[in-house]
């Protein structure tokens, strides 16, 4: 019987690890696939672009920047257009499961922020109440689509997890917006859209 009750702890413990173990590694993914695109295109920047283009990507994550004021001027610098276009989707895409694989953190911070706290609880009960959620899902790709400040990522990701939806509809939201809105700012950028038009 002893034996027996040994066993179940062990393969508690086991279970688990492997669980703690798997969570960091989802949670590091992001991380360690942005440093690895980052180290891949760099191979083909000029020394001078580096420092620029990383100081511009990360100027993307706060307001009152965005695509629309970003992109223009990673063309400024000689970036290709093809590397801008790649970079903010994919960081887009990565600011999805940043925040989601590690959503423990802004809940923490929102909950010892006395106003955010009750506009999180708020947004919640009226997300709950709406009968249907039809309607927040085009109001999501609008915000991503149409330029505001910041990266729209960020705003979608946590709206849609208080929200209460799923990583995956997070994700094509985030995705097909990214899409759609860094095609059209890049293209506006390069005058291409104008001789298209």
């Amino acid at each position: 019987m002893k034996l027996d009750l040994t066993k179940n702890v062990l393969n508690n413990f086991k279970r688990k690890d492997v669980l703690g173990i798997y969570r960091t590694l989802i949670f590091l993914l992001p991380f360690v696939f942005l440093l690895f695109y980052f180290l891949f295109i760099f191979t083909f920047f000029e020394k001078g672009q580096v420092s620029k283009f990383f100081g511009l990507i990360l100027a993307y994550l706060l307001p009152p920047l965005g695509k629309e004021s970003i992109i223009p001027s990673m063309i400024g610098i000689g970036i290709h257009p093809i590397f801008i276009w790649l970079s903010i989707i994919i960081f887009d895409i990565c600011c999805v499961f940043i925040l989601k694989f590690s959503w423990w953190f802004p809940e923490l911070l929102i909950k010892k922020v006395k106003w955010l706290n009750k506009g999180y609880n708020k947004l919640q009960e009226k997300a709950n109440k709406t009968k249907s959620k039809r309607w927040i899902i085009p109001a999501l790709f609008g915000f991503m689509i149409i330029p505001f400040q910041g990266s729209g990522a960020i705003s979608v990701t946590l709206l849609g997890t208080a929200i209460g939806f799923s990583t995956k509809l997070i994700f094509i939201i985030v995705f097909i917006g990214s899409l759609i809105s860094t095609t059209l700012i890049l293209l506006i950028s390069l005058g291409l859209l104008e001789v298209i038009l």
